[in-house]
């Protein structure tokens, strides 16, 4: 299999790691060159696991790169990074919210490929160890770039747990729609994700829904309004003590990835002529609250 390295030492490329094993973990922190040990995994089952991961610095040793950052990190921390990697290197982004691919491909070789994925599984830190909160689907596909063969998705997808799919950008925006519901409001209202099951946020995420929906089919995607708010609703049951990742964000007063998900639909809406006014008070509101 390729050398295999992971940037970004969050909670899922910490859980990644885990489950892979892969030769290097490389945060976007500068820690590199230098053997620690990263976490420890509390797996669903009650076990405990402990892995010491090398820091890289030569990424040109690098055959595939998993990009676990924060979507707003993508772009500044891969850029000084492209002319480093091989030639025909691989890079798979792995993260919350849409929109880093259009930002990266183009400045690809025309030998390196770039892959898209997404994961439901849940993961966590608590006091610097990774636990594992909730078994889920991951899913990979291709974007652009050099196919890759049959023999090596099947290899990629035995070594991360995955599935591979040949219409990843399905399984983004199903992903992508969910987040716009549950990550802006838990953030506004300061709500675990289970508290959006009460009646008075019914109606507010149905009007998001519907228009998540009109810019998806209008992007190719199949997405309508009653399916995606059914959708929403059992992921708020499934996940009632989570936190989501943009309320943690603006409770610690750090950047939210706001860009990459309500305001990645605005961008969408207004390419093809129309207007998503829920989801760009949603975005506004987000921005107020870092003020």
């Amino acid at each position: 299999m390729d050398k295999i390295a992971i940037i970004g030492a969050g909670a899922i490329g910490r859980l990644i790691n885990h489950k892979a094993n892969p030769l290097h973990l490389w945060p976007f922190i500068d820690l590199r060159n230098k053997s620690i040990n990263i976490s420890t995994l509390h797996t669903l089952d009650g076990h405990t696991k402990q892995q010491t991961c090398i820091f890289l610095a030569d990424v040109s040793k690098i055959d595939l790169l998993i990009v676990t950052l924060k979507a707003y990190q993508v772009l500044p921390t891969l850029l000084p990074l492209l002319g480093q990697l091989k030639h025909d290197a691989k890079i798979l982004l792995l993260h919350n919210g849409m929109g880093t691919h259009l930002e990266i491909a183009n400045k690809l070789t025309q030998q390196q490929t770039l892959l898209l994925g997404t994961t439901n599984q849940g993961a966590m830190i608590v006091d610097g160890d990774v636990h594992h909160t909730g078994v889920g689907d991951t899913y990979i596909g291709h974007y652009c770039g050099p196919q890759v063969p049959t023999h090596y998705k099947h290899s990629l997808c035995q070594q991360l747990d995955a599935n591979w799919t040949e219409n990843i950008q399905q399984n983004l925006w199903n992903k992508l729609a969910i987040n716009c519901c549950i990550n802006p409001l838990t953030a506004i209202f300061n709500l675990n994700n289970g508290q959006l099951s009460a009646p008075q946020f019914y109606e507010q995420i149905e009007h998001i829904c519907y228009e998540v929906c009109q810019v998806a089919q209008r992007e190719g995607i199949k997405l309508t309004t009653n399916e995606l708010v059914t959708r929403v609703q059992k992921v708020i049951e499934l996940t009632a003590s989570n936190s989501s990742s943009m309320r943690q964000d603006i409770l610690l007063g750090r950047p939210t990835e706001i860009d990459y998900i309500n305001q990645y639909i605005c961008a969408c809406a207004a390419k093809h002529g129309i207007i998503a006014p829920i989801n760009q008070a949603l975005v506004t509101k987000i921005k107020s609250l870092h003020i």
